[in-house]
């Protein structure tokens, strides 16, 4: 009976040695070839990629991931660094053996792709970034304080702990119709913004706008396709392409591998706005020879 009860005991710790070593991320694999690893935006769902990836797969391996805390994901047991989860994507680079890789990202996603490609070009090939910056907080201030503590996750919070629901979904959907034109997605939006860990959305917001990456370009060696979103704002005529050009170019100036395409006639989520657009694009950007 000892020794059956240490067997049992043996293997319950051989369990939670592995699920300790399971990534803050779930993964959803489709498709063959060359590998290509999805990462959704800020409190989005993978299925934001579902139509992208459709067509995808049929070329490519696509790897399709969901941040936990993210969604209806469980979120991580350890603490949700923005951090922490950028190396975990490398360290799943390297547990799969995944040879030039290819990362697309939108928002969120696309900063934890610059962010993995200055770190870490051996394994990567090609970047896709749709409409996210290297620095968030300095499209309004460019010496945005870059200092991220506890205290200020603590604070977004709190904050919105003391605020009234009813608020607090309001504010999801003037998001949600800010961010998109097509108004058949902002239920989803909405859906997987209320559904989303607070503890994961103040850690990994509070931490991405504290983080610049601006000077880090420089380290990226492999190309990037940088997506940049534009739609005409009535009442704000200053508000063109060009303007929207110009502010990603600043942003941009450190990167020397890097191609910037705006794509018209959409706002923030372009594979909803403008998915052919995205998807033309992106096939050019990846099929042409580096």
């Amino acid at each position: 009976m000892r020794t059956l009860l240490i067997v049992s005991v043996s293997i319950l710790m051989l369990c939670l040695d592995v699920k300790s070593q399971e990534y803050p991320f779930e993964v959803s694999i489709k498709g063959s070839g060359q590998p290509v690893i999805f990462i959704p935006g800020f409190l989005c769902d993978g299925a934001v990629w579902e139509e992208t990836v459709a067509e995808m797969k049929q070329n490519y391996e696509c790897h399709v991931l969901t941040i936990a805390g993210f969604s209806d994901v469980a979120p991580y047991a350890k603490e949700p660094s923005l951090t922490y989860i950028k190396d975990q994507i490398k360290t799943y680079i390297a547990d799969k053996n995944l040879r030039d890789v290819v990362l697309v990202g939108h928002s969120m996603g696309g900063f934890l792709s610059q962010w993995i490609a200055s770190e870490q070009p051996e394994n990567l090939s090609k970047i896709v970034v749709v409409d996210a910056f290297p620095f968030f907080a300095g499209l309004r201030n460019p010496n945005a304080d870059t200092t991220f503590t506890k205290e200020q996750v603590q604070q977004y919070i709190q904050q919105n702990k003391q605020a009234p629901a009813e608020m607090l979904m309001m504010n999801r959907k003037r998001t949600a119709q800010f961010m998109v034109l097509d108004s058949s997605r902002w239920d989803t939006i909405v859906q997987w913004s209320a559904d989303s860990d607070l503890n994961t959305e103040a850690y990994t917001i509070t931490e991405m706008m504290a983080t610049d990456l601006r000077q880090e370009l420089a380290n990226i060696e492999v190309p990037v396709l940088v997506l940049a979103a534009y739609a005409e704002t009535p009442g704000a005529p200053q508000f063109t392409a060009e303007s929207v050009q110009a502010a990603y170019a600043g942003q941009y100036e450190e990167l020397k591998t890097g191609e910037i395409v705006v794509v018209k006639n959409s706002k923030h989520f372009i594979m909803y706005d403008q998915p052919k657009v995205m998807l033309e694009e992106i096939n050019k950007f990846l099929q042409k020879a580096q």
